[in-house]
């Protein structure tokens, strides 16, 4: 659609934005975080799969469903250790029973349990035939003899692990697009596979932008200051993802220089971040050099506070697609934007079936007034309770060592007793 409006022309795309020209210039009106997360999330391409040796594969996204090839446990078996028997000879309860056996973990039964029999067990030893139930030890006189007395009743089933009872063969055990961590490591460990599909993790790279900007191993000159996104977008991805993404230096506030690096950077990674010169200063040239290099943009305002000049594009090659953020240059503004845009996307790339990250609500004992932006204020986390981390703005990165996290206040909306806590990790 599109409409006339004091004598600019403004068209509406269906994502709730404006796109117009203002004296030749190209403007795009902010739009909310989760209509930005989901046309980054429509946009971006899903990565090829590769087979990875188990121990390798933690932190990826499984890229096909895994079923279990048997029941687990495998046989009936003792939860704890102490004695199989019959439960039904412990009725009259205290008995004396004779031991016929004794079953170490990792080895069968030989014998069978009659009346009158039980036969000592340790933990995950199979239940031996004609037993029903486990008695713990300290419930007997204990291990070490021919005999042992039972002081107490036992039930049918009692500390016994059921053949099948955590998964059935053939049942799902992993599903596809689930995130390996080392439970799921251990999933697949049990049932023996050495092996799985994932998805590949994407080729990362990171890169500075401005004249103020100089190398962390650097000293810097009048007016210049260290470059802490690139460190800390390393350390973050390093920190979420199996990747290990390139820093590859900072840019200066030249177009040329801009525009050589970044489309060295499109043609041989799968995402480019990119951190400064996306705002509206005179040389934020980023946002016109991406679109001279064929860099679709699909979005350059976010509404949230802080880190509103968001920028995200795709570029396509032959057969590939890039993704391109561009990030704020202020460091607390670069970190949110990471977390609630760059990180979901960088799983969606890699196959997750979920790009959600935990989110829950904290008690805060300070109110806030309401605030037209969707907000992210450092939060830390006291006795189960949240406590605001102060802050001297965007640009403050030492207020982040004492956060665990941030609070999150949708926009037009205050605080009253509690709020949103978004973790850091």
């Amino acid at each position: 659609m599109v409409f006339l409006v004091g004598g600019f022309f403004l068209f509406y795309f269906g994502y709730s934005f404006l796109v117009y020209w203002d004296e030749g210039t190209l403007v795009m009106e902010a739009i909310s975080r989760s209509q930005a997360l989901r046309i980054a999330l429509e946009r971006a391409p899903l990565l090829s799969v590769e087979r990875r040796e188990l121990l390798s594969s933690f932190g990826y996204y499984l890229a096909e469903d895994i079923f279990a090839s048997f029941p687990h446990p495998l046989w009936d078996t003792a939860a704890m250790d102490g004695f199989a028997l019959r439960s039904r000879d412990t009725v009259s309860a205290p008995v004396e029973l004779e031991v016929v056996e004794r079953i170490p973990a990792g080895c069968m039964p030989e014998r069978v349990i009659r009346a009158g029999q039980a036969a000592e067990i340790m933990t995950g030893a199979p239940l031996p035939e004609g037993a029903d139930a486990v008695v713990k030890v300290e419930d007997t006189s204990g291990f070490g003899g021919g005999r042992v007395q039972v002081f107490r009743c036992v039930s049918v089933g009692e500390a016994v692990r059921r053949r099948g009872e955590n998964i059935q063969a053939d049942e799902l055990a992993v599903a596809k697009g689930s995130r390996l961590r080392p439970e799921e490591i251990a999933i697949l460990a049990t049932l023996g596979q050495t092996e799985v599909w994932v998805g590949s993790s994407p080729r990362v790279a990171i890169l500075a932008t401005g004249d103020e900007v100089v190398s962390w191993d650097e000293e810097p000159g009048p007016g210049q200051i260290r470059n802490s996104n690139g460190p800390m977008l390393f350390a973050l991805i390093r920190e979420q993802f199996p990747c290990v993404p390139d820093l590859l230096g900072g840019i200066g506030d030249r177009e040329s220089e801009l525009k050589d690096r970044i489309a060295r950077a499109l043609l041989g990674y799968d995402l480019v971040l990119l951190t400064g010169g996306v705002s509206a200063g005179t040389k934020d040239f980023v946002p016109g050099v991406l679109e001279e290099l064929g860099v679709e943009l699909h979005f350059r305002r976010v509404h949230i506070k802080p880190g509103k000049p968001v920028i995200f594009g795709t570029w396509r090659g032959e057969e590939r697609c890039v993704v391109v953020f561009g990030l704020p240059g202020n460091p607390v503004s670069s970190l949110v934007a990471f977390l609630t845009l760059v990180r979901p996307v960088m799983a969606k790339m890699m196959g997750a079936s979920s790009v959600e990250f935990m989110t829950y609500f904290v008690r805060v004992g300070e109110s806030l007034s309401p605030h037209s932006r969707e907000r992210y204020l450092p939060l830390r986390l006291r006795g189960g309770e949240g406590e605001w981390v102060p802050t001297k703005g965007s640009g403050d990165l030492f207020c982040l060592r004492l956060m665990d996290g941030f609070g999150v206040v949708e926009a037009n909306k205050g605080v009253e007793g509690e709020v949103i806590f978004l973790p850091r990790r």
